[in-house]
């Protein structure tokens, strides 16, 4: 975790939200003022996020999860901020396609502030393709080692059965695997395929990835080939 991005980040937002919000003066102020900090280190949190995979987590539990999960030795958990009015979550409204958000407070009111005051997700023009980019590159990583296991897998069966490859992949079933692998992006299983010189794993929606073959040749190895252009 980059902690001095994520400061940055939230010092940033904090004075974006702070300039137009006009506080109340003196304690209330002071309430406002921590209350509106904790908001946006919220949402410095969450658009980290969003630059690392290319989507907003689908709740503050999973972004929570996201973070601490899986901590390496000695390393110390993110703190999920809270409303320090309420002690309670912020309120996380996350868009279809996970694209964008709404966060507010549990009661604006608590702090002088309307009851519609929500911060939303940042526009981070070329940035927001260069997050897309990333994860789909991820998946396709993700995809070609899936193949790559159902062949290792399927290689094994062949040396159990007398070098006979599989008739389909439920004759793996459970000695080899305990379920289909599915493609990351389509959610479908895997298609696989006798061939005269061997077998063949394919992704069962390539064009979804711009390919028209995105596969596992038992001779060849991982094969791609771009779509062609469209006039």
């Amino acid at each position: 975790m980059n902690k001095r991005l994520i400061r940055a980040l939230a010092g940033a937002l904090f004075f974006l939200v702070a300039s137009g919000a006009g506080f109340a003066q003196g304690k209330e102020a002071l309430g406002a003022q921590v209350g509106l900090e904790k908001l946006s280190h919220m949402q410095s949190l969450l658009e980290y996020y969003f630059l690392e995979t290319g989507l907003y987590p689908a709740s503050l539990d999973g972004l929570n999860a996201a973070y601490n999960s899986k901590l390496s030795r000695g390393a110390k958990p993110v703190p999920i901020p809270v409303d320090p009015a309420t002690g309670k979550p912020f309120v996380y409204e996350i868009a279809e396609g996970r694209k964008s958000y709404a966060l507010s407070f549990p009661d604006a009111a608590k702090y002088g502030l309307p009851a519609g005051f929500k911060l939303k997700s940042v526009s981070w023009g070329w940035l927001a393709m260069r997050a897309e980019q990333k994860i789909f590159q991820e998946l396709v990583t993700r995809s070609s080692q899936d193949m790559n296991t159902l062949a290792t897998h399927i290689e094994m069966y062949a040396k159990d059965n007398g070098g006979v490859f599989p008739k389909n992949l439920d004759q793996l079933f459970p000695k080899y695997i305990k379920r289909h692998p599915q493609d990351p992006v389509s959610g479908k299983n895997y298609l696989y395929t006798v061939t005269s010189d061997g077998y063949r794993v394919s992704s069962p929606n390539p064009e979804q990835y711009g390919l028209k073959v995105f596969q596992y040749s038992s001779s060849e190895g991982i094969q791609v080939e771009v779509l062609p252009e469209s006039e």
